[in-house]
């Protein structure tokens, strides 16, 4: 009950917190901001984002992880530049994949609620149903004091859902931002071309008459 009702809350407020916004940039923020809420289920998690060219994932947000000064050096030294993760075997087979020893990859971790060593993490694909390329990777690490079980997994399965959701609207909402702007421009365009046309049509007519 415990368990259930801790997790629960934890996707109250990542809808909460992510919901309203409208930038992409920001659902990531407040996505990881979230996540900050429940280091018992979630010590630390890294979003990364991956671009429409293809290009290496994007460490965009983080949680947990920041708050300890060693790990983070570890984190901008070794995530940003050259990422640990398998993230291509993720993209494949568009599921979950376990990461036993995360300690391997890594000098130091975040020490992490409790006094017990964390040691292994979950990698999950962002990507709505249907869509044709992920949104990016959850990668969340796992409590020293909690199998990873069905229910683990799943309450994880879930954050991630949540955050495709966040991900995809923000992306959404941008792009007919976009699409209005560029509707904007256009009209404004052509009422410049109208006008000039009007007076080059108005100045002969004129000396005509």
């Amino acid at each position: 009950r415990v368990l259930g009702e801790r997790r629960l809350r934890t996707l109250r407020d990542l809808a909460a917190h992510t919901g309203p916004v409208k930038r992409e940039q920001d659902a990531w923020r407040e996505a990881a901001r979230a996540l900050e809420g429940n280091v018992l289920d979630v010590p630390f998690a890294l979003l990364y984002r991956t671009s429409d060219a293809g290009e290496r994932p994007e460490l965009v947000a983080t949680a947990g992880w920041a708050t300890d000064t060693a790990a983070a050096g570890s984190l901008s030294g070794a995530l940003q530049t050259n990422p640990l993760w398998p993230f291509a075997s993720v993209a494949a087979t568009q599921g979950p994949q376990f990461v036993p020893d995360v300690r391997a990859l890594f000098a130091e971790l975040p020490s992490g609620p409790s006094p017990e060593a964390l040691h292994s993490a979950l990698i999950l694909p962002i990507s709505r149903s249907g869509a044709e390329r992920l949104h990016g990777f959850l990668v969340a690490g796992l409590s020293a004091r909690r199998a990873p079980d069905d229910d683990y997994r799943g309450f994880l399965g879930l954050v991630a859902d949540h955050i495709a959701t966040a991900v995809s609207n923000a992306r959404a909402y941008e792009e007919e931002k976009k699409r209005a702007e560029a509707l904007a421009e256009l009209d404004r365009t052509k009422t410049a071309f109208f006008n000039n046309v009007s007076h080059e049509l108005r100045t002969p007519l004129s000396l005509i008459l």
